[in-house]
């Protein structure tokens, strides 16, 4: 997970490292499977 984080540029990599000392990988895995989701959805409203 830490290379996940680190990968992403930003103030985003450094809310998510915080984010992962307090809580469980689990949670940060199902927070970010939306996000993803949720970015894919408006990418492909745009291109079609």
């Amino acid at each position: 997970m830490g290379i996940i984080t680190e990968s992403r540029p930003g103030t985003i990599a450094h809310y998510d490292a915080y984010c992962m000392e307090g809580s469980t990988p689990i949670i940060f895995m199902f927070l970010f499977g939306l996000f993803f989701l949720s970015v894919a959805g408006y990418a492909a409203s745009i291109m079609y």
